[in-house]
């Protein structure tokens, strides 16, 4: 693993929606296999830090809160082509069985053929 991330993120005391646009942009440009430290401070900003990263390919490395202070440590990973029936940005639990998802991240209903009957 990289010892020092590509970006560091501040986030404390900054308005949602900029900090939100802030991680977006810089997230979107790094390349595959990049890492980014963030610093939250407050719940509120955490909830939709992870709601807007729902939409790119990662791994959460760490997270460690202490206090008022939350620090999330992500890793780019390579965006995933076709539907494999979970959200992208999602990494399934080993052992987890993508054919049971009903919903894919294309938003096009999927069922399995259990489902169907």
């Amino acid at each position: 693993m990289k010892a020092h991330p590509d970006a560091i993120l501040d986030l404390r005391g900054s308005m949602i929606p900029v900090a939100m646009l802030e991680v977006t942009t810089i997230f979107s440009e790094m390349k595959a296999g990049g890492i980014m430290e963030i610093l939250v401070g407050d719940q509120e900003t955490k909830t939709n830090l992870f709601k807007v990263l729902r939409a790119y390919p990662h791994e959460l490395l760490h997270l460690n809160e202490n206090n008022s202070v939350c620090l999330v440590k992500l890793r780019k990973e390579q965006k995933k082509t076709g539907c494999a029936g979970v959200r992208p940005g999602t990494r399934l639990a080993a052992g987890a069985d993508p054919e049971k998802k009903t919903m894919c991240h294309c938003r096009r209903g999927t069922q399995t053929e259990e489902e169907k009957k």
